[in-house]
């Protein structure tokens, strides 16, 4: 298979379906029945509650489905940065600072308008009353240390977490464009390596520090985010099938077998990767999934940012009024139309705080 480019609704319709799996995982998860997921860390338990629900209850397979493995959303993103990223770099380089301040022009303005709606959200609805620890809180996410600190990755709002993880991503970026620009596969193959040992050797906790995650932090994640930077800069370039049958084979078994967990997030990308170069091969006209698909990437980002929160009083329903198979799918729906009409407000608070943000920048643009 030939490696070709992402066109900006081939990037739309990734990160489309991407966001979908990320909603409704972090929805349905808690929901009966519960399944858990091996998203930080390998439970076997989860395993076997897995294939034992869907025996019990095959009508809850799709939320079953997402509970387990709608995670996986995220990898999928942090395959997609890396590609955008590299092609953006190549176009026009830039030095380190130049390009974490640029990052940090876009980061900012994402979580101040999540912050925003949190905050929002919360008062009208009694969701919580804030004191001294949610500040807090607020300001380790400010400062992009909340995955460093223990149990503070998951505070607030759960999602948040990988707002953590990208920027630490970021940091690295230039090093690793360096890396594999000069080394090429090379470079890959031994980012993967570090990476696995690493989590090999820690069990998963971070400098072995209790509830601080590896896989919420940048050693977890780096060889789909290096693999999306592969991608990038082999276009044009032949990648043998066989890799996807590998790739597969790694998932299935990483869902199932400890030892082999940690590879299902490179696995998973990997799958991605061909399922939709196949699927762009054969040039699907555009059907109604696809323009969802299209419209949900759009939305992505401030969608993934406020999502999270909105959850709430759609789990109770679920617990009262709608506690059934046809409840919890009208509960499913009303959840993601109330996050897609809340994304659509925060997209203009966002693209002010952008405009904020980017202030002295347009004034030089306008003065060149």
């Amino acid at each position: 298979m030939t490696i070709k480019s992402y066109s900006r609704q081939d990037t739309s319709i990734i990160k489309g379906f991407a966001i979908l799996c990320i909603c409704l995982h972090n929805f349905l998860h808690w929901i009966p029945p519960f399944t858990g997921e091996n998203e930080f860390y390998f439970s076997r338990n989860c395993v076997i509650n897995f294939f034992d629900k869907i025996a019990e209850s095959p009508q809850e397979f799709f939320n079953i489905l997402f509970t387990f493995l709608g995670h996986y959303g995220v990898q999928i993103f942090i395959f997609i940065s890396g590609f955008g990223l590299t092609i953006s770099m190549l176009r026009c380089h830039k030095s380190w600072f130049k390009f974490i301040v640029d990052r940090l022009k876009k980061l900012y303005p994402l979580l101040l308008t999540a912050l925003i709606f949190y905050i929002l959200f919360s008062v009208l609805t009694n969701y919580k009353l804030f004191n001294y620890y949610d500040f807090r809180d607020m300001v380790y996410k400010l400062l992009f240390v909340h995955t460093l600190l223990p149990e503070q990755g998951l505070s607030l709002n759960g999602p948040w977490w990988f707002f953590g993880l990208i920027f630490q991503l970021y940091l690295i970026f230039p090093f690793l464009f360096y890396l594999i620009k000069k080394y090429n596969v090379k470079a890959f193959v031994g980012i993967c390596l570090f990476s696995y040992i690493w989590i090999y050797l820690s069990q998963y906790q971070f400098q072995h520090i209790k509830d601080v995650y590896l896989l919420q932090n940048f050693p977890g994640h780096l060889p789909e985010f290096c693999f999306g930077m592969l991608m990038a800069f082999n276009k044009d370039k032949k990648i043998n099938n066989i890799f996807f049958f590998i790739a597969l084979t790694l998932f299935c078994l990483g869902n199932y077998f400890k030892i082999f967990f940690p590879f299902t997030f490179l696995s998973i990308t990997v799958i991605t990767f061909f399922a939709y170069q196949f699927f762009k091969n054969i040039k699907i006209k555009k059907t109604i999934l696809k323009n969802i698909l299209i419209y949900f990437g759009d939305i992505s980002m401030v969608l993934f940012a406020t999502h999270g929160f909105l959850r709430w009083p759609f789990v109770v329903l679920t617990q009262n009024a709608l506690n059934s198979t046809w409840g919890i799918i009208v509960a499913t729906l009303l959840f993601l139309t109330l996050a897609v009409i809340v994304a659509l407000a925060a997209n203009q608070v966002y693209n002010s705080l952008m405009s904020i943000f980017n202030r002295k920048n347009n004034k030089q643009h306008i003065i060149q």
